[in-house]
């Protein structure tokens, strides 16, 4: 019979309302309703719908995943979910809390699966992700095609199953500013093409994943070393997880590949197409992945990571030679690039400072590990101008570890770019920033540009095979460079190459035995703080002007007649050099080239009489005389003597070993 209770007010103590209140406990416990009614009519929560109350608080704000059943955990939140390593499941706590997980546990032995105890969340955890992080959130797997799925899309896009695409698919985004995140993968032996992707949009953890396994190269023993062209050949083989697809570039082996691995061009390719700047991709991976941005700006690529396909380029591309306006502000930052065969980054047609590389990492490509392309590339030319390249490491480029040249070979005619008449071949102002580099055992130069006004710091090359350093341009202003074994082949290369008319404040060279070349080759710059252990051999150091150095067998090249080394004692007090020795030429003619050789010290501010060698090419000595009488005090050493001209009679003041003296007329 039912109990009718009191509208006393509480707290009441009347047997009605406490045997009332005792069928209330019991439907608050067990009902499996949400609500039940108190003795006033008022409604109230249930455990079960508390329960459907934090269910909804966590779609709400998502779950927060932990690792893991085999490592323990303690949860101390309803929305904490717990992952179990062995099948890759999600699974929420829905008793008491805290709840403590030891380690090597499962579900089943820490309180088992059900009602109160382990609830899987399925798939939950990726939709929960989506709708936390977007108003009105869209799954690829609602869908047949990703074209549907960008249309149905207003702010967020889930790619939440594999996505097998064709080569050339298109897919117009209609300008929104979306934000896809990528829980699977995009699979293809092509090129998927984003357009109309606003600004603002952000691409997260997409992965490109080839369909075909392709014939690659491995130029590595198991030490680390370079193989041999024959090694490398019979190395050929099919495998995903290291080496490239062999082009045209690997010469020492491609004559010897058949047409169909010569052909093979297997990638998986994101296109960003017309109307996508403004795009961030963050953490892109992938095996034979390539990235390519045609004709945007301020795109930015995060912390790639994956292996590089062939593609034509590189595996990352910023082309902009389409049209004649600049690309400007597309970046790398942070990340790695693996293999590739070609450069891991490339830059087509792009300029400002905005744009660039910085904390990036290049291993093992077939080209070159950071490139500004050359010369013309379709229509237009695709030299690039005042890029930032800063904290690059390269490691085993095939090629060089950055290469930043602007005109390859001798240029005759640019089209869309400055003329030849204005900045001649390797003269243009492309003026980058190249700052804190490190390339190791390039098999081509180590780092190198061209061009006037780049501006160079703290750049370190390690056993490039050729060059270390190499400025072609010239009026570039280069910062603490350092090559160690360089020219490592023993090839004709040097260390250090300026072309130009370069600064160079501080460089160190270190030079391995039996390795020619010069040290420093940089015959029209001036260097200041340098250090070479180059020893004897074809030459160590050929500049313009040494300021500050510490050197032996130095060689000084000018490109006028006269070629001067000038020495300043008490350098911070005087105004003029204590002594500068002057080489003139005489004879130019190669092969019966003649020179005379002067040494003038300093006297009253000016350089007066000096001793010279060989003036006029007759091979004498002209010695000068003093213009007065000498005392014994002229001469402090024995077995030295002296000319001195008295009352126009040219005399000789000698002393003798025994540290007497005597005088001698000539006449």
């Amino acid at each position: 019979m039912t109990t009718t209770p009191t509208q006393n007010n509480v707290p009441s103590e009347s047997p009605r309302d406490l045997k009332f209140n005792a069928g209330k406990i019991d439907e608050y416990v067990t009902s499996m309703g949400w609500t039940y009614t108190d003795r006033f009519g008022q409604k109230h929560y249930t455990i079960e719908g508390n329960n459907y109350l934090a269910q909804q608080a966590i779609a709400a704000f998502g779950y927060i995943t932990l690792d893991s059943f085999e490592d323990g955990n303690t949860l101390t939140l309803p929305n904490q979910v717990l992952r179990l390593e062995s099948t890759g499941e999600y699974y929420r706590w829905d008793g008491i809390l805290p709840k403590i997980v030891p380690t090597n546990s499962t579900p089943e032995t820490t309180g088992g699966i059900g009602v109160g105890k382990w609830l899987s969340v399925g798939d939950a955890v990726f939709r929960k992700e989506a709708n936390k992080k977007f108003k009105y959130s869209v799954k690829l797997s609602d869908y047949m095609t990703l074209q549907e799925a960008a249309t149905a899309a207003v702010d967020g896009l889930l790619i939440d199953i594999d996505y097998n695409f064709t080569d050339g698919e298109t897919v117009d985004f209609g300008g929104k500013d979306l934000t896809i995140i990528c829980k699977k993968s995009f699979i293809s032996d092509g090129s998927i093409v984003f357009t109309n992707l606003g600004s603002g949009s952000i691409i997260e953890d997409i992965s490109l994943k080839s369909e075909s396994t392709p014939f690659v190269i491995y130029r590595f023993d198991e030490n680390g070393a370079w193989r041999d062209s024959a090694s490398v050949l019979a190395g050929l083989s099919q495998r995903r997880d290291k080496g490239y697809q062999p082009t045209v570039n690997d010469i020492d082996i491609w004559s010897s590949l058949s047409p169909t691995i010569q052909n093979q061009n297997i990638n998986c390719e994101l296109i960003l197409g017309a109307n996508c700047s403004g795009v961030t991709i963050i953490r892109p991976t992938g095996e034979f992945a390539i990235i390519r941005s045609i004709m945007n700006n301020n795109v930015t690529i995060q912390d790639p990571d994956f292996l590089g396909g062939k593609g034509g380029f590189g595996s990352i591309v910023f082309a902009n030679y389409d049209g004649t306006a600049y690309g400007y502000g597309n970046k790398v930052i942070g990340g790695r690039v693996r293999y590739g065969s070609f450069s891991s980054i490339a830059f087509l047609r792009n300029k400002g400072y905005e744009g660039g590389v910085c904390g990036f990492e290049s291993y093992r490509c077939g080209e070159s590990g950071v490139k500004t392309w050359q010369n013309e590339v379709g229509p237009r030319s695709a030299r690039c101008y005042e890029l930032t390249f800063e904290s690059i490491t390269t490691i085993q480029c095939y090629y060089d570890g950055i290469d930043c040249n602007a005109d390859y070979g001798t240029v005759t005619t640019r089209v869309d770019d400055y003329p030849v008449s204005q900045y001649p071949s390797g003269q243009l102002p492309t003026k980058h920033r190249i700052r804190h580099i490190f390339t190791e055992d390039a098999k081509g130069v180590g780092a190198w540009w061209d061009g006037q006004g780049v501006y160079v710091e703290n750049v370190t090359t390690k056993h490039a095979h050729k060059t270390g350093v190499w400025s072609r341009g010239t009026n570039c202003i280069l910062v603490n460079l350092t090559t160690i074994g360089c020219n490592s082949d023993n090839g004709s290369y040097n260390h250090l190459t300026c072309e130009g008319s370069d600064q160079i404040i501080g460089a160190s060279v270190t030079v391995y035995s039996g390795i020619s070349g010069y040290a420093i080759y940089a015959p029209g710059s001036q260097a200041s703080n340098i250090y070479t252990n180059k020893g004897l051999g074809a030459g160590a150091v050929l500049l313009t002007a040494i300021n500050n150095s510490r050197l032996g067998n130095t060689e000084i090249a000018s490109q006028t007649g006269t070629a001067t080394l000038r020495m300043r004692p008490s350098a911070y007090l005087v105004t003029n050099d204590g002594v500068k020795i002057d080489a003139v030429t005489q004879v130019s003619t190669p092969g019966a080239e003649s020179a005379s050789l002067t040494i003038s010290p300093v006297q009253g501010g000016s350089y007066g009489k000096g001793m010279s060698l060989n003036a006029g090419g007759t091979g004498q000595m002209v010695i000068p005389a003093a213009g007065q009488l000498l005392g014994d005090v002229a001469l402090t050493q024995n077995g030295t003597l002296a000319f001195y001209l008295d009352s126009g009679i040219l005399k000789i003041l000698y002393r003798r070993e025994d540290g007497t003296f005597n005088r001698v007329t000539i006449g």
